[in-house]
């Protein structure tokens, strides 16, 4: 079967995002479950990295932390596996993600600290952005706004410079709510 069908996966993963784009959050769990099956048939790490990224992101986005954290750890463990830096890049920010959502701040700065010399080595701005601004509002949150806010602000740029606007947008605003904090409203 793998062999006359080894694009199976990239379908599975397909149906399973465009189910999720309709709504459907939780109906595309199983595509992304079979696309998972058939990268460890196929004993390759790196498949079974992404689509473990696909299926923590479901995890996440249907409200359950403890199966996302779950995932994405062992989404960290193949990209480590398989070498592919930027699958484990992904990981480190997912499971910052979580550890922020739920509470644990110390634990997500350590995932999104791992994180920034990848997105450096591998050059993705975008993930150095996501570290960083995050690093930044855990900072905030904190009380420590003068640390925070050269993160926020180099995210910021970051985001803007790739034209990822939301995320230039969103280091604005952080980035106002440290000024006022620190009484420079005039920034």
């Amino acid at each position: 079967y793998l062999a006359r069908y080894p694009h199976d996966f990239a379908v599975l993963n397909n149906l399973g995002e465009a189910l999720y784009g309709l709504g459907e959050r939780t109906d595309n769990q199983q595509f992304e479950q079979q696309s998972l099956t058939i990268w460890r048939e196929l004993n390759d790490a790196r498949g079974q990295a992404v689509s473990s990224m696909s299926l923590g992101y479901n995890y996440k986005n249907v409200g359950q932390p403890e199966k996302a954290f779950r995932t994405f750890a062992e989404a960290l463990s193949l990209a480590r596996q398989s070498k592919d830096l930027a699958v484990e890049c992904q990981a480190l920010i997912a499971l910052g993600f979580i550890n922020r959502k739920t509470g644990n701040n110390q634990a997500a700065l350590e995932w999104y600290e791992a994180a920034k010399p990848i997105a450096e080595r591998i050059g993705d701005q975008t993930a150095q952005a996501m570290a960083g601004g995050a690093i930044g509002t855990i900072y905030f949150e904190m009380g420590d706004q003068s640390l925070a806010l050269p993160y926020c602000e180099k995210a910021a740029k970051l985001f803007e410079r790739n034209g990822k606007l939301w995320g230039a947008a969103e280091g604005r605003v952080q980035m106002g709510r440290m000024h006022h904090a620190l009484g420079e409203d005039q920034q």
